[in-house]
């Protein structure tokens, strides 16, 4: 009995040399997409008011991008995107202003506007009712669409944080185009 007392040790450590651990570790990422969108036209002022018309949209598969195509575009015309950007993963990333591609290209300037983060972007007041021309006047006389709210460079967002951006697009031309066509793309991983 006392002799396989002895050898416990030794048996012990031969064992313990032989032990091969694995260990898998899984982390989460964050999810960066574009959840919601709102997309509107000037077509022409009515008795004092300002209407608008909607473009055709669609969001690329991945949540990545976003296509916009607005029709009857002539003189005066200009239009903005509004877009929700969601952080629904499990780590917080910082967000760049989006990319913004216009076909054609040529009389046409754009401006990108970044407000948040925002728990609940409804109750921000850079999404609920809109005014494109209230937009617009704001935008020209202050620099910001939304001149209680600051314009960022980047937003950072934890996850299950929003931002929202505002595209502005102006069309300089003269002539008519039957339809333009506006791809925004996040910057974001």
């Amino acid at each position: 009995m006392i002799m396989l007392l002895a050898m416990i040790p030794a048996a012990a450590g031969l064992w313990s040399d032989m032990l091969e651990i694995s260990v898998r570790v899984k982390t989460g990422a964050a999810v960066i997409s574009i959840t919601s969108y709102k997309a509107y036209g000037f077509k022409e002022l009515r008795d004092g008011r300002c209407i608008a018309s909607d473009a055709s949209v669609n969001i690329g598969d991945n949540g990545k991008t976003l296509q916009a195509i607005f029709t009857g575009v002539g003189r005066g015309w200009f239009g903005w995107i509004g877009i929700v950007i969601s952080n629904d993963g499990s780590f917080p990333r910082s967000l760049p202003k989006l990319s913004v591609a216009i076909v054609p290209a040529t009389n046409f300037s754009t401006s990108i506007f970044l407000y948040g983060p925002f728990r609940s972007p409804g109750n921000s007041g850079v999404w609920d009712s809109v005014d494109i021309c209230l937009m617009r006047q704001n935008m020209l006389s202050s620099g910001n669409p939304f001149p209680g709210n600051m314009d960022h460079y980047s937003v950072y967002l934890e996850p299950g944080y929003k931002a929202i951006s505002w595209i502005f697009i102006n069309y300089t031309g003269s002539e008519s185009i039957e339809q333009v066509k506006i791809t925004i793309t996040l910057n974001s991983p």
